[in-house]
């Protein structure tokens, strides 16, 4: 952190009619700056070739959400990087816009769709990688909102999903005494980070911890909607998705790919696949059981 009487300056230039928020960050290595800017997808300085239904994106006959959802795009490296957005619902195209944000730049899309549902998200860094990802939007959150960021790789990052691992708990102790405190951080029912300390009275203390998380090894473009768990036999790994499986290597190579034989029947196969004798055996929404050649 920085000592106090620390600062920083930083000269921002923000495009006519700027729409938006300048946050100031204390954190490790001095104070920074994150410029998030408000705007539609072609809002000026954030968006180029932008191409969208009128959002927010409203399907007729479908459930509603409780509150409009909203876009977040992140680029909290220290360059840069040309990030382009595509979000679609079945056949319909919610958005394609190409977005340039600067270091530590955000940018907030405030009302994005008011359509539940599952929308497919494919996110492109101009020289980095590439994120697919399905975003499932529920009816009933209070907040719905796609996160989308980009992690200090260049690569783009859809969702939750972790990056970092650490991160820190504040504790205060408001009485006239010492106390003995114990903290502990569970994910997924397991324990992952825990302490036992003593805060005197009217202290405060900081409960650093770190959550072990896996790196990636390989990721590899299916179809969408794979809403099954995969199988893995015999160095294959098999996933049904939009009405038919996928075949991948388990170091990342595809092998085959193969759709339900009646092609009218176009719904995502829900079935996870069974192995068994060399067989893939998997149901798909026409009604059918199939046994595939699994080699």
């Amino acid at each position: 952190m920085p000592a106090a009487g620390e600062g920083t300056t930083r000269t921002v230039d923000l495009p006519a009619g700027f729409d938006g928020y300048v946050d100031v960050l204390v954190r490790e290595g001095g104070v920074g700056l994150w410029i998030a800017e408000r705007c539609s997808p072609d809002c000026p300085g954030a968006g180029t070739d932008a191409m969208a239904t009128d959002l927010p994106y409203a399907a007729p006959n479908r459930p509603k959400t409780y509150r409009t959802s909203t876009g977040r795009i992140e680029n909290p490296t220290d360059h840069s990087v040309d990030l382009d957005l595509r979000v679609t619902h079945g056949d319909d195209r919610v958005l394609a816009a190409t977005y340039r944000l600067p270091a530590n730049g955000r940018v907030i899309l405030p009302d994005l769709t008011a359509t539940a549902g599952e929308y497919d998200v494919r996110a492109d860094v101009a020289g980095g990688g590439t994120e697919r990802s399905l975003w499932s939007v529920p009816p009933d959150h209070a907040y719905p909102e796609l996160h989308v960021r980009v992690d200090p790789g260049g690569d783009p990052v859809v969702g939750c999903r972790e990056t970092g691992g650490t991160g820190s708990v504040s504790l205060r102790n408001d009485d006239a005494v010492e106390r003995d405190v114990a903290v502990r951080l569970e994910r997924d029912g397991q324990t992952v980070a825990s302490d036992e300390r003593s805060i005197p009275a009217g202290a405060d203390s900081e409960f650093a911890y770190e959550f072990p998380v896996g790196d990636r090894e390989w990721a590899v473009e299916i179809p969408p909607k794979a809403d099954s768990a995969p199988a893995v036999a015999d160095g294959l790994v098999y996933v049904a998705a939009d009405a038919g499986v996928s075949a991948v290597t388990t170091d990342g190579d595809p092998r085959w790919r193969t759709t339900c034989s009646r092609p009218r029947f176009t719904d995502p196969s829900k079935s996870s696949p069974a192995v068994a004798d060399g067989r893939v055996y998997v149901g798909c929404q026409d009604g059918a059981l199939y046994a595939l050649d699994g080699a």
